[in-house]
């Protein structure tokens, strides 16, 4: 009788391991679809915000060139820019 018990204890443990198994993959199969209709919050935010100020700076870096190449500006006109709006920043 001991034997037919413990035959039964692992019958049904192994029931247990393999619906925790089919409930791993189910999990594993659902993940990748939840993180593309959810994307974490910060990308969320970022992402645009990063492409805006990169295609900013590649809009910035070729007008100074082009002006550069003009001789329309020197190369320190960006910096007086710079130090223009960083005290007007610094007295408000």
């Amino acid at each position: 009788m001991d034997s037919m018990k413990s035959s039964d204890f692992q019958k049904r443990g192994q029931m247990m391991e393999l619906s925790s198994r089919q409930l791993l993959r189910q999990k594993l199969n659902v993940l990748p679809k939840c993180l593309k209709t959810h994307p974490r919050h910060d990308e969320i935010d970022e992402n645009p915000i990063r492409r805006l100020k990169f295609q900013m700076f590649i809009e910035v870096k070729s007008i100074k060139n082009s002006q550069l190449k003009k001789r329309q500006i020197t190369k320190n006109t960006f910096d007086r820019i710079r130090d223009r709006t960083n005290h007007s920043r610094n007295t408000n």
